[in-house]
């Protein structure tokens, strides 16, 4: 699976497409766009610290989690 910039989609064929912010299926991780920056590297914390490193940058940086 993954996601994509929405004005894209009507231009992929390619099934597997998820209407998703951050779509991670092991060695790809892809988003929706500029909007999705924060998600995603919030994403990227999680997986290479995990949950609770995730969670105090989102809270010093005031992001929503």
């Amino acid at each position: 699976g993954f996601t994509c910039y929405p004005t894209l989609t009507s231009r992929l064929s390619t099934p597997g497409r998820r209407d998703e912010r951050v779509v991670d299926v092991g060695e790809v991780i892809t988003s929706q766009g500029p909007a999705t920056a924060m998600d995603f590297a919030l994403h990227l914390v999680a997986r290479l610290r995990g949950e609770d490193v995730r969670r105090k940058v989102a809270e010093g940086l005031l992001a929503a989690i």
